[in-house]
């Protein structure tokens, strides 16, 4: 969602106010970051979202050719891209909600390849067979989530709609 972060400077008379619609980076950051480059500081720039090129690669391609280049990138840049897990699974929902099931899916298993250890993954993926109606992978999938977090309330709340509906 939004956020904002105004800072003031009165020794420099220098207000630095931020607006942002992005996850990328905090207003907050960006903010000091500024502050910093007025100051004559070094700054580091930011790493691209890994998203970026994969989202792309998928639209232009297909999923397998977006996956192979995920790990191009990730071994041959991968201090240029953020490879957060978030990024990868804001690209799957984003996806998803075109009713685009099968790349939506290729993505969330990328990232469960990517962060076998992470509920969130293994929950989104479920979500994707959930849309899909591929309920017996979307149980697999929200199982394994519960499996690494019993408190995931996404997976809980979806296995007993699927539960109702046998």
């Amino acid at each position: 969602g939004y956020k904002n972060f105004l800072v003031l400077i009165p020794t420099l008379e220098t207000g630095i106010i931020v607006m942002s619609n992005s996850e990328s980076i905090p207003p907050q950051k960006l903010a000091y970051e500024i502050i910093d480059i007025i100051l004559g500081k070094s700054v580091d720039l930011p790493k691209k979202p890994i998203s970026l090129p994969i989202g792309k690669a998928i639209t232009q391609q297909n999923s397998e050719n977006a996956k192979e280049l995920y790990y191009k990138l990730k071994i041959n840049k991968f201090d240029s891209y953020d490879f957060s897990e978030k990024w990868l699974n804001n690209l799957g929902y984003d996806i998803l909600i075109r009713y685009n099931f099968d790349d939506a899916i290729a993505i969330f298993k990328l990232n469960t390849q990517a962060y076998p250890a992470s509920a969130n993954t293994w929950d989104s993926l479920g979500d994707g067979y959930f849309w899909k109606g591929d309920k017996e992978n979307a149980v697999k999938s929200y199982k394994k989530a519960l499996a690494i977090d019993p408190n995931k309330t996404n997976s809980i709340n979806r296995l007993k709609e699927l539960e109702k509906q046998k």
